[in-house]
């Protein structure tokens, strides 16, 4: 699984790429879109495609990873 940290533009909050993609699979697309629903706040996000990839990396999550020598998959 990828732990990417992506960040889920409705609301600003954060999730690992697998967890949102894995939330995805269960989602019937909307046209090009699915919509994903924040685990943290309900906030509802149209992601392209239905790709957790397409949403935008969490650059800095992921410089705090790398600084304090975590491993993301």
């Amino acid at each position: 699984a990828v732990h990417v940290p992506r960040i889920i533009t409705g609301c600003g909050h954060t999730a690992c790429e697998a967890c949102i993609a894995n939330i995805l699979t269960r989602v019937v697309a909307a046209g090009n879109h699915k919509k994903f629903r924040c685990p943290s706040c309900s906030v509802i996000t149209p992601v392209l495609r239905g790709k957790a990839q397409s949403l935008k990396k969490n650059f800095l999550v992921l410089e705090m990873i790398a600084e304090h020598g975590v491993a993301v998959r």
